[in-house]
């Protein structure tokens, strides 16, 4: 089978390239007939390395092979996916999934109903993706988070310092410091 996750960035160890390092893994060691690609707008080398280690294909949504037939497509974060539509790709599933019911990127696109399947990381996700866009509740599954204890046990790097609190400040008027974990 061809497989084919999309993830907007493969710059760091964020929550998003976790959970497609852990599920194109799963799927790259279950059989030797499997070939497991990820397509992305960017890529550092050393976190292309820890895909490619495992045996999975990494490559820019410029560079992917719009050939290829995917069986499985398990598309995360909507813009890339709508772009390697747009160039052709051509697959049997195509699966929706939502890592997060805070950040844009992790919205459904407007034709989600055309899916085979939407995913969730989480009940709250759910609920969310039904309250703000109507989306049914008995087309959204639940997928748990499957992180692996040892990512918890990396000390926060930040790339830029965040601002100190404000005693005075609602929680939602905070901007969140970007962060990414040492290695």
């Amino acid at each position: 089978m061809k497989i084919l996750f999309t993830v907007a960035f493969l710059d760091g160890l964020h929550g998003s390239v976790k959970h497609v390092l852990e599920y194109s893994s799963f799927f790259a060691s279950k059989a030797e007939k499997n070939e497991v690609f990820v397509a992305t707008i960017f890529f550092s080398d050393k976190i292309r390395k820890k895909f490619t280690d495992r045996g999975i294909n990494v490559c820019t949504i410029d560079e992917i092979n719009i050939e290829n037939f995917y069986d499985i497509v398990f598309a995360y974060h909507f813009p890339v996916i709508e772009a390697l539509l747009h160039k052709g790709l051509n697959c049997k599933k195509l699966i929706l999934g939502s890592l997060s019911s805070f950040v844009d990127i992790e919205t459904f696109p407007l034709w989600w109903p055309a899916a085979s399947m939407r995913t969730v990381i989480s009940e709250e996700c759910k609920q969310a993706h039904h309250k703000k866009y109507g989306i049914p509740l008995e087309s959204m599954y639940v997928v748990e988070n499957s992180i692996p204890d040892e990512f918890s046990v990396y000390p926060p790097v930040y790339k830029h310092t965040p601002p100190p609190p404000h005693t005075h400040t609602h929680i939602h008027s905070i901007t969140p410091a970007v962060v990414c974990h040492a290695e």
